[in-house]
């Protein structure tokens, strides 16, 4: 994603980037990383949902052991 983005005149502007969901933040990570590079003064996210990755291990197990048949 490093040269995914590309931004118009945004020197010395403040930039809001609105997400519906944020997984890993990579993308408005790229996408901030863009418009901080063309100049944009200050750069925000705005999000609606984030995925909440504490679970992910619970989910892993979980779905091992319904394919092992012990769920």
């Amino acid at each position: 994603m490093a040269q995914a983005f590309r931004s118009r005149n945004v020197q010395g502007k403040r930039i809001l980037l609105i997400d519906d969901v944020m997984t890993t933040g990579a993308t408005a990570a790229s996408c901030a990383l863009a418009l901080k590079q063309a100049g944009a003064r200050r750069v925000a996210l705005l999000t609606v949902a984030r995925v909440d990755r504490r679970m992910e291990g619970w989910r892993l197990t979980a779905a091992h052991s319904m394919v092992e048949g012990k769920v």
